[in-house]
């Protein structure tokens, strides 16, 4: 049993080896565990994510662009807010829509949405203290419901 295991990851490594050319079992076994990574990746992005896996070579810039960027707080805000910003895009505005419009076609400005979210996450330029926007959106959130 533990002979044909070894064939087993042997064939593996060499298979390996053949597709991207690694040159040591510790490049093998790193490739190996990449690939394994991987399972459910991208039911993930086309189920709950939403991305069209037609635009894979996009999501794998980005991938390499995030893993290998150079480790700054700098970057890693960048990222971070395009992350949200997408969280935004595909979560927030569809169900604040909804909850706010109904089935309606009006929708939540996203130029006005974002001022709000930038000045109330930032601290900067704010018209109103995040505790008045809060009352005030709950107030109006009614309003458009009645």
């Amino acid at each position: 049993m533990v002979a044909l295991a070894l064939l087993v990851v042997g064939a593996t490594f060499n298979s390996v080896q053949a597709q991207q050319a690694p040159t040591t079992r510790i490049d093998s076994l790193s490739y190996s565990i990449g690939m394994a990574q991987t399972q459910g990746l991208k039911d993930y992005l086309a189920k709950q994510m939403k991305i069209d896996l037609n635009y894979m070579d996009d999501f794998t810039k980005g991938l390499k662009e995030g893993a290998f960027a150079e480790n700054s707080q700098s970057k890693a805000a960048y990222y971070a807010g395009i992350q949200i910003g997408q969280q935004i895009l595909r979560q927030m505005m569809p169900s604040l829509n909804k909850e706010v419009f109904g089935e309606s076609n009006k929708n939540i400005s996203m130029d006005q949405f974002m001022a709000g979210f930038v000045s109330g996450v930032t601290g900067k330029d704010g018209l109103m203290s995040v505790e008045d926007a809060t009352k005030l959106a709950q107030r109006l959130i009614e309003e458009v419901k009645n």
